[in-house]
């Protein structure tokens, strides 16, 4: 599986998560940030991170984050979700 195909997969996943919580955040009172729409903030952050550390790159690998980081990342992602998508390095 190449990067850009892990990418769709996750993106499709974040799609879907964030549609069901959406449901239930829509249905809710509460004004306070409760820990649904902190799963989502995260969430989009750490999807943020994966898109620039899987984009096409020009110059060489100029990438911040080393593959055990991204890694890590990855297991965050999934613990919110709730999946068990993972990229193999090798």
């Amino acid at each position: 599986m190449t990067g850009e195909q892990f990418m769709v997969l996750l993106n499709m996943s974040f799609t879907e998560y964030c549609g069901n919580e959406s449901e239930v955040l829509k249905l809710s009172y509460n004004r306070d940030l409760s820990m649904r729409e902190l799963k989502i903030v995260l969430l989009a952050h750490f999807m943020e991170i994966l898109e620039y550390y899987f984009r096409d790159t020009i110059s060489g690998d100029d990438n911040f984050f080393t593959e055990e980081e991204i890694q890590d990342v990855i297991t965050h992602v999934n613990k919110i979700m709730g999946t068990e998508y993972y990229f193999d390095f090798s």
